[in-house]
């Protein structure tokens, strides 16, 4: 699989305005099944998540 995709991806252009936003979101073994702590996290360009 991963020789066949090698070259996949995700390509932007440069702007000058492209800034990487942040969220993040944290519960400290708050889960009561599993008492793990637990995140999760979203990147963002303007208008364009990333992950």
């Amino acid at each position: 699989y991963i020789q066949v995709t090698f070259d996949f991806g995700l390509f932007y252009k440069p702007k000058l305005n492209n800034k990487i936003d942040s969220c993040i979101d944290v519960d400290w073994a708050s889960c009561s099944k599993i008492q793990r702590s637990m995140a999760s996290y979203c990147f963002t360009l303007p208008k364009e998540a990333i992950t």
